[in-house]
């Protein structure tokens, strides 16, 4: 079978059914655009399209060559027939196209293990097996040999492994070239078959992983599943195409260089970063996270709605956290307190003082910004060296977010008044993200000292600080 990139378009045309209508077929194209965004199949028919069920249906088809594909989530989006004679033509979308087999439903869909190659992934990996040697003016010597895989983290349920293949393509006496090409895959081999939901939370996970790690984002180019048919358990591979985890087209990307990297594979092996950690952490962090990267993943149209995203993500983070202080005070000198002041008041105010006072021992989001600044402040001084300046930050974030938010007037007076700022507020947002993720993967504090200078957000601001 071919090999199918996630960032290429295809088109397949060929004879396609509803799984559940498999004696109705139709004739037509499906095509894969993923800068548009777009899986479409054009058909044309004799019949009018089945109903589809969104979560299990699927949609069958064979090439004109004879490939089995299948497609997830479906939905016809145009239908209309023309006379004499009827004939159907229907406009179907979809998410997901698999290559290789037919799965009747959602349910079917299940795999032994996922390969998965993303873009930019040997700023992380930096290994390779080629060995030159210059014999002589004459002579040079070139040999190649696999790495060794590498153990990238093994989990509850999964193992993931970096393993190396290699090709070689002698080309003809005119071109004076050949071509020695290697590979590496991301193998994720879970401990028993499992659902597609599963392989896309753990690619999804991975790549957010070397995102953070590169400080770049970063995209799968090529995923593929394997499944064992028949009574040999022959090895299957199944080709996924996705608008879901494609590469978008992006103008703001940020410029890159290996100045940026955080860390790499060798980090991993010498124990300095674990990916376990990461992995967990993502688990507890779910929420935030996903709202955190959708940021670096899907520019926002305007600039307001970023910051207010990222205030919204640091404010889960935060909440969420078992590292981070939860309360004004210990619960137990709360509860004397409360004890106390309850005490203290006739007894039919009582019930009304425990109501109102119930919350009073929560932060709030001034506090919690506040607290993030003091655990990091000989970094964020860097960037805001008067504490004054520090709190009027603190008091502008929480006034923007909160006049974003509810459009109280009361805000807007504290609030950003020049759109050109958010600029500066975005960074330091994304900045805290990146200081509260190193902190809990447990890098020690002089290493984040120095590996802070790394990220382009952090370091966007010490240019405007020399600008000034």
């Amino acid at each position: 079978m071919n090999q199918y990139m996630l960032n290429n378009k295809y088109e397949f045309s060929g004879e396609w059914w509803n799984s559940n209508k498999d004696n109705i077929r139709y004739n037509g194209t499906l095509i894969y655009e993923p800068y548009k965004n777009t899986i479409i199949l054009d058909i044309i028919g004799d019949n009018d399209f089945p109903d589809l069920d969104f979560q299990n249906d699927t949609i069958l088809g064979i090439t004109v060559d004879g490939l089995k594909i299948t497609l997830l989530y479906c939905i016809r989006k145009k239908s209309h027939s023309s006379i004499p004679p009827i004939k159907y033509k229907h406009i179907i979308h979809s998410n997901i196209i698999l290559i290789g087999d037919h799965f009747p439903s959602y349910s079917n869909v299940q795999f032994v293990s996922s390969y998965v190659r993303y873009e930019d992934q040997k700023l992380f990996i930096q290994k390779h097996g080629f060995n030159l040697k210059n014999e002589n003016e004459n002579e040079l010597l070139l040999k190649y040999v696999s790495p060794e895989r590498i153990n990238l983290a093994t989990l509850e349920y999964t193992k993931i492994e970096i393993i190396f293949t290699y090709s070689y393509q002698l080309l003809d006496n005119l071109s004076n070239k050949s071509l020695i090409t290697q590979k590496e895959y991301f193998n994720i081999v879970p401990n028993d078959i499992r659902d597609y939901d599963f392989f896309r939370d753990t690619i999804y996970i991975l790549r957010n992983f070397l995102t953070f790690v590169l400080n770049k984002t970063i995209y799968p180019i090529e995923i593929y599943f394997t499944l064992k048919n028949g009574q040999k358990g022959i090895p299957h591979n199944i080709y996924l195409l996705s608008t879901i985890l494609s590469k978008k087209n992006q103008s703001h990307k940020i410029p890159h260089s290996p100045l940026n990297i955080y860390f790499t594979i060798t980090d991993v092996i010498n124990g300095k970063l674990s990916y376990r950690d990461w992995y967990e952490l993502y688990q507890n962090q779910r929420s935030a996270l996903d709202k955190y990267f959708s940021i670096l993943f899907f520019h926002q149209e305007f600039i307001d709605e970023e910051f207010l995203l990222l205030m919204q993500s640091i404010e889960d983070y935060y909440r969420h956290s078992n590292n981070l202080r939860q309360t004004k005070d210990k619960d137990e000198i709360h509860k004397n307190r409360m004890d106390i002041i309850v005490k203290s008041v006739p007894i039919e105010y009582q019930n009304w003082i425990i109501k109102n006072l119930k919350y009073s021992n929560e932060i709030n989001l001034s506090w919690r910004i506040s607290n993030i600044f003091k655990i990091f402040t000989p970094i964020i001084s860097y960037i805001i060296p008067d504490k004054k300046e520090r709190n009027n930050m603190v008091e502008k974030l929480c006034a923007t977010r909160n006049y974003l938010t509810h459009h109280s007037d009361n805000s807007k007076e504290k609030s950003v008044k020049d759109f050109s700022e958010y600029f500066e507020l975005n960074d330091l947002l994304k900045t805290v993200m990146s200081l509260l993720l190193l902190k809990d993967l447990h890098i020690n504090v002089n290493d984040i000292k120095n590996l802070i200078y790394k990220n382009p957000y952090f370091y966007n601001q010490i240019r405007r600080l020399e600008r000034k």
